[in-house]
């Protein structure tokens, strides 16, 4: 996600796949079906875990940019990415494709100290 205006559509493509897909067959022989949900909660959970801790800007940003004005741009590119994933997370919990315990529990971790 890079734009947070699309968050509400995004949210609502996602609620009617979850209701015209809720299964995916077993991708190996054997193995239990995968559901819509659960695959959406893990995609959802490894960006936000990608995210990183800081809005200090990395050694591979300050690496790739070519100007101050660059790496302001890359961070403010992440900063967007963070804020429209987390907008995206409220309107999955208003569509209850996440629950209260999820939302906690980022809550939880994005006012936590760091270090």
């Amino acid at each position: 996600l890079s734009e947070s205006h699309y968050c509400s559509t995004y949210a609502d493509m996602m609620t009617v796949l979850g209701h015209c897909y809720p299964e995916f067959p077993a991708e190996t022989e054997g193995g239990s079906p995968r559901s819509f949900t659960r695959m959406l909660l893990t995609t959802v959970q490894s960006e936000y875990e990608s995210f990183p801790k800081t809005l200090e800007p990395t050694p591979e940003m300050v690496a790739s940019a070519a100007s101050s004005e660059d790496l302001a741009t890359l961070v403010l590119q992440v900063k967007k990415k963070m804020l429209a994933n987390m907008k995206l997370m409220g309107h999955l919990f208003l569509r209850k494709l996440i629950s209260l315990k999820i939302v906690q529990s980022t809550v939880s971790a994005l006012l936590a100290p760091v270090g």
